[in-house]
């Protein structure tokens, strides 16, 4: 994987985007299957720097090489940071995901707001 400072903005915003993308594509599937049921949201802040390219990179390979399923998922902009939420219908992927990547478990009151 490439160095944080390799990253130019452009090239971190493709990523974003196509990342978002992978993660809403496969969410679609869990949720069109019955699977968004009692599921665990998990969010992760980001920072918008030059690592942030790496970051959902290692986000995206994380959940391929774990083998997890996420269901509904969102990437965010909100001021300098970027908030990805991540549903995860069985409950220990969830922990699993918020420890690998300093998460939090998401109550469902707050599943609404950023």
């Amino acid at each position: 994987m490439a160095k944080s400072g390799s990253w130019s903005r452009a090239r971190g915003t493709d990523l974003f985007r196509w990342c978002r993308s992978a993660l809403n594509a496969v969410g679609d599937r869990l949720e069109a299957s019955g699977g968004a049921h009692s599921m665990k949201t998990v969010e992760v802040r980001l920072t918008k720097d030059a690592s942030l390219g790496n970051e959902l990179a290692d986000i995206c390979d994380w959940l391929s090489r774990e083998h997890c399923e996420p269901g509904m998922s969102s990437c965010r902009a909100v001021g300098e940071l970027v908030i990805v939420r991540v549903v995860f219908a069985v409950s220990r992927d969830g922990d699993a995901f918020a420890k690998r990547f300093d998460g939090r478990i998401v109550s469902q009151d707050e599943e609404g707001s950023p």
